[in-house]
């Protein structure tokens, strides 16, 4: 036969809580803002970016759509 405890053990994880800490809503908060404030200018120089690639003809291939006809 086996011993019993003096003390119920099981009741013991009953008795203790855990911490939690609480979501950090002003950091998130900050973020989106950050996020939506920064968006713009960063789609904008994007779409400037690439159309001043496609117009530079980087890789020396012709496109008959930059406005100049076909060679031949």
């Amino acid at each position: 036969m086996r011993a019993r405890p003096k003390y119920n053990v099981n009741e013991y994880g009953k008795d203790i809580k855990i911490k939690q800490d609480p979501i950090p809503w002003k950091a998130i908060g900050l973020a989106v803002i950050a996020f939506s404030v920064a968006a713009p200018f960063a789609w904008r120089t994007y779409k400037r970016t690439t159309k001043e690639m496609a117009e530079a003809n980087v890789f020396g291939v012709q496109r008959a759509d930059a406005g100049e006809a076909d060679p031949e």
